[in-house]
């Protein structure tokens, strides 16, 4: 609200209308008064002590005070309070939150010109970059994964605005060379290769970026192309995660983006290459304008453009042998053996079980009185039950994968130790509890080829898919 109260765009009624501003100030002095003593706040459970609501509100609250030069006494103190519980606290498995904190630590010391809050960010800064891996990418769950890292670059170059902080910008070029593969050619991003399975690109990033860095306006301008279309990065996640996160990230682009912008380069989804990052164990490939990106760590789970738009997509098997556990193919796991030679690659491994949680009114009262007694102890209990799960499964699979000339061929192999109930082609959705990643798409009404097989003890699916149209031809065997 109060980016929509700043901003000139023409014909918008927000722009200095002074209920808005009204309501904005209302908000933040209600943000004021829900916190905690020790600075956190609740985002799920009352008692809750969360990183991740104390990070991202921190930041919204000290920009709008900043945006709307509010000097209140009762917010900036939540603000203080905010950032020394930030400054003694550290988020390690999801990096966006931490990124977060950083930009929300510095904008409190703008806003207060407290010193002890910049050293605090400074430090995080030097932190937090170590963390980022070799390639590129800083670790959601484990691995990579597209949206979420387009969160940490979103809060990075935030920063980098900011304090004109040298290791924010190199940072954020690292980021820029990984994530560029994961634009595709009908401007969407991400998918189920990711660890977190995000579709979403955050925009304002790209633009603050644009006038120095050609990658940076080569992938704005990409992902600007579906804007309006059904598939769009705005229809990519649920509806909630407009208000705080794309929201105020397509305003900050609108403002940050530079009269004068660097020179477009072509991206490798409109350019011939093969590229694996064996770390997140990913890869990118483009040979005549057919782009293929294919998680070897999670199975082998693909996506494949040509002339614009998508024309094959798979996400491995699932394996139901027990009402409350299903196994799966399609879950990140560095364990598995990856081969890749040449134009072939391999991967082999266990199935992952993912027992499925039914929430009943027991359990969620249960949950309530955990949060009061457990506190900020409770989310990481959640986190390892819901969320990182890591048995595996006595089913084992193999998937071979040719990107020969002519065709993309597919070959995978299923082995269950005793006959199970049943194996079947898994739908786009994972079974990981990712929020940002469960919402409707209108791509969900594609029937899945198969119902697939009960009672067998190894199945083998060869397929051949054409490079152009994405047609199927097929091939099983059972025992």
């Amino acid at each position: 609200m109060a980016l929509l109260y700043a901003l000139p765009i023409g014909g918008s009624p927000y722009h200095g209308n002074a209920n808005i501003r009204a309501w904005a100030v209302a908000g933040l002095r209600f943000w004021a008064r829900r916190q905690h003593a020790d600075g956190s706040f609740d985002e799920y459970y009352p008692f809750e002590h969360g990183y991740i609501p104390t990070s991202f509100s921190l930041y919204a609250v000290a920009e709008a005070c900043r945006v709307l030069d509010l000097q209140d006494g009762e917010v900036t103190a939540a603000c203080l309070r905010a950032a020394t519980y930030l400054s003694r606290t550290q988020e390690q498995q999801a990096l966006n939150q931490e990124s977060a904190a950083i930009p929300g630590l510095y904008a409190t010391y703008l806003l207060t010109g407290d010193t002890k809050v910049k050293e605090a960010a400074e430090h995080k800064v030097a932190n937090f970059c170590a963390l980022q891996n070799s390639e590129g990418w800083f670790a959601e769950y484990g691995g990579a994964d597209i949206g979420y890292l387009s969160t940490t670059l979103d809060f990075l170059a935030e920063y980098w605005r900011m304090s004109d902080d040298d290791r924010a910008w190199d940072a954020c070029a690292k980021i820029l060379e990984f994530s560029r593969y994961f634009i595709h050619q009908d401007g969407s991003a991400g998918g189920q290769y990711g660890s977190r399975n995000t579709e979403y690109f955050l925009p304002s990033g790209l633009a603050t970026m644009a006038g120095k860095s050609s990658l940076a306006v080569s992938m704005l301008a990409k992902l600007r192309e579906q804007i309006t279309a059904p598939e769009s990065a705005y229809a990519s996640f649920d509806d909630r995660y407009l208000c705080h996160n794309m929201l105020h990230s397509l305003l900050r682009a609108m403002r940050n983006l530079p009269e004068t912008q660097a020179t477009p380069v072509p991206l490798p989804c409109q350019t011939e290459h093969s590229c694996y990052f064996p770390e997140a164990g990913i890869l990118s490939f483009n040979r005549q304008g057919k782009h293929l990106i294919c998680a070897l760590k999670k199975g082998g789970v693909m996506r494949l453009f040509n002339d614009g738009r998508e024309i094959f997509r798979d996400f491995g098997y699932r394996l139901k042998h027990q009402p409350a556990t299903t196994a799966a193919s399609n879950w990140l796991n560095h364990d598995l053996e990856v081969q890749c030679d040449g134009d072939s690659y391999l991967v082999h491994g266990p199935m992952t079980e993912v027992p499925q949680q039914a929430i009943t009114p027991w359990r969620h009262m249960a949950l309530r009185l955990a949060a009061r007694v457990l506190g900020r102890r409770l989310i990481p209990s959640l986190k390892k039950r819901l969320i990182f799960v890591d048995r595996r499964s006595q089913a084992r699979f193999t998937r071979k994968v040719l990107t020969g000339p002519d065709a993309l061929e597919i070959e995978d192999l299923i082995e269950v130790n005793s006959a199970a109930e049943r194996v079947y082609p898994a739908c786009k959705f994972s079974l990981r509890h990712v929020a940002s990643a469960k919402y409707y798409q209108a791509d969900e009404l594609a029937e899945i080829a198969g119902e697939g097989w009960s009672g067998i003890k190894k199945v083998v699916v060869r397929r051949r898919v054409d490079w152009t149209t994405g047609a199927v031809e097929t091939e099983e065997e059972t025992s």
